[in-house]
Order: C-alpha cells, then sequence, then structure tokens
C-alpha cells in the first residue's frame, strides 16, 4: 500500500469529522457523524452483552450472592465517582436533572419528564438492559433480593441501578437516590420516580429493597 493509504487508516472519525465541519462541508459533515455514532452504539452493545456474561459467569461460578458484591465494587469504582455524582443531592430537581443529561447526552435516548406535587418521573427507551432482556439469553437472578427490587428474574445489568441509586445510596444517605422501576415483558421503558421529600416515598418501595422507612 502507499504511504499515503495507509496515513489515512490511521485517522479517526471524530477528527474526520471535525475537518468536514472546519470546510464547511454540511453533508459530509452528516454522514461522518452518523458514522461516528453508528460505531458507539456497536461498542456500546458489546460492552453492555460482555458485562452481562461476566455477571452470568460470576454467578454460574460463585452463586447470584457474589453478583451482588461485583454491582457494589462496580459502582464504588465508577458510578459513584462519574455517572453518579449527583449521590446525597439532597434537591430532587437537581438529582432528576443530572440523570436526565446522562440519558440524553450518554445513552442518547429522548426522556420523557413529567412532574406533580410530590415527585418527578423519567421515563426512556433502555438501550442497555431494556435490549438485553428482549434478546433471547441475558442474565437473570435466580430468586427475589433486595439488590433486585424483590423480584425474581431481573437481568443482572438492570440490578446495577437498583443497587447503586436505592440500596447503596439509602445506606450512605438516608434515602434513596430515586426509585428504579427498569423494564419487564414487552415494554422497553425504563421509569425512574425522584420524590421532592423523600418522606413522601410510599413504604412500598423501602419493602422493596428491603430497608425500613425511617
Amino acid at each position: 500500500m502507499k504511504k499515503q493509504e495507509l496515513r489515512k487508516l490511521e485517522v479517526t472519525t471524530l477528527s474526520k469529522l471535525r475537518q468536514v465541519i472546519k470546510k464547511g462541508e454540511k453533508k459530509e459533515a452528516l454522514t461522518r457523524l452518523e458514522e461516528l455514532w453508528a460505531g458507539t452504539t456497536r461498542l456500546r452493545k458489546g460492552m453492555v452483552e460482555w458485562i452481562d456474561t461476566l455477571m452470568m459467569f460470576i454467578s454460574e461460578k460463585l452463586g447470584d450472592e457474589a453478583v451482588e458484591e461485583a454491582l457494589r465494587a462496580f459502582s464504588n469504582r465508577t458510578i459513584k465517582t462519574d455517572f453518579g455524582k449527583e449521590l446525597g443531592e439532597p434537591d430532587a430537581e437537581e438529582r432528576m436533572k443530572r440523570r436526565a443529561y446522562i440519558y440524553t447526552c450518554v445513552h442518547n435516548v429522548k426522556v420523557t419528564v413529567l412532574e406533580d406535587e410530590e415527585k418527578f418521573t423519567l421515563s426512556w427507551p433502555c438501550d442497555t438492559g431494556g435490549k438485553l432482556i428482549h434478546g433471547e439469553v441475558f442474565g437473570k437472578t435466580s430468586r427475589a433480593y433486595p439488590w433486585s427490587n424483590s423480584q425474581a428474574g431481573m437481568a443482572y445489568y438492570c440490578a446495577h441501578c437498583t443497587t447503586v441509586y436505592e440500596i447503596m445510596s439509602m445506606e450512605q444517605f438516608g434515602f434513596p437516590n430515586h426509585i428504579v422501576i427498569p423494564p419487564a415483558g414487552s415494554s422497553v421503558l425504563c421509569t425512574h420516580y425522584f420524590f421532592k421529600d423523600p418522606k413522601n416515598i410510599p413504604e412500598k418501595y423501602y419493602e422493596m429493597i428491603g430497608i425500613e422507612k425511617k
């Protein structure tokens, strides 16, 4: 191959996108943008399936209890220091805004946001755990656990949200960051409730994660 052809193989899609934007080539920029997102989506799919496979392997070798330990370790290393920076924030509106940003920016999905006197409700078509559970095979709890919202058959992947934002938030700050209702059955929507005052969180949600409401 010619050196020029080799050098072209070294250039990232993001660099190509920046180049055509600077040149004002709108059509080519849109093509590069779609190419960039297609690659990101492909990588995301692979990472989600990788995590799911690892959780299944852990469960098969050590049991579901080890899966919870792995989810907590993952949370302490990654989620609480990056994606969950709003944990412990007393203002529910601020917590909700941060979550909405994560879904619309990081997940790149459209979010429906509703508000009533007691809470904010976010729902969105889950592009990670939601897609997993509509596949033929995915890792899921063998029985009901507090970290699976007291449900048997919850996807291990979805359980990272319930573990972090409900149980671990409750343990550290005294209230759930938000209540997580993962997609189930034919639904692909994941629903999250952000109660403005933790005192108004219905007792059933505390019972769901095996913690007494105080």
